[in-house]
């Protein structure tokens, strides 16, 4: 009976240490769309996104002991690049990619008084042959 509990107990220890040890998935970006393109080979619209359908259309990528996922897109991979102003995560699985602007580029445009584009980020999303494109703002 004593080695049961000792056992139950240590067994509880390593599941708390374990739960302790790895990281949560914690959110490095949140973009908020404002248009959304589709194109599906035989026509292309370009929809402004009602204020009431912002929240569920947000883009949230999440970054998990140093590895990349799309939250939003089923928690797909993601690899990060660097290229100009561009910050651009792309799925492993070739799904899409979110381009952000550099957020120094975005701190320095401020400070400047210099005027940006009205949209921060673009959210590419492949389906088939077709594809969605969100663009908005950065809310985090």
């Amino acid at each position: 009976m004593k080695k049961s509990k000792l056992i139950l107990l240590g067994l509880i220890f390593w599941l708390g240490t374990y739960k302790s040890i790895k990281a949560e998935a914690r959110p490095i970006f949140i973009g908020r769309p404002i248009i959304s393109t589709t194109v599906n080979g035989e026509h292309t619209e370009v929809k402004q996104i009602p204020a009431f359908k912002v929240k569920e259309s947000e883009c949230i990528i999440t970054e998990e002991n140093g590895r990349f996922f799309w939250a939003t897109r089923g928690n797909k991979e993601l690899t990060k690049h660097f290229s100009g102003e561009y910050l651009t995560f792309f799925a492993v699985d070739g799904a899409g990619y979110v381009r952000i602007t550099d957020p120094q580029v975005l701190d320095f445009l401020d400070k400047a008084k210099m005027p940006g584009s009205k949209f921060n980020y673009a959210e590419h999303i492949l389906f088939g042959l077709g594809s969605i494109t969100y663009q908005g703002t950065i809310a985090k």
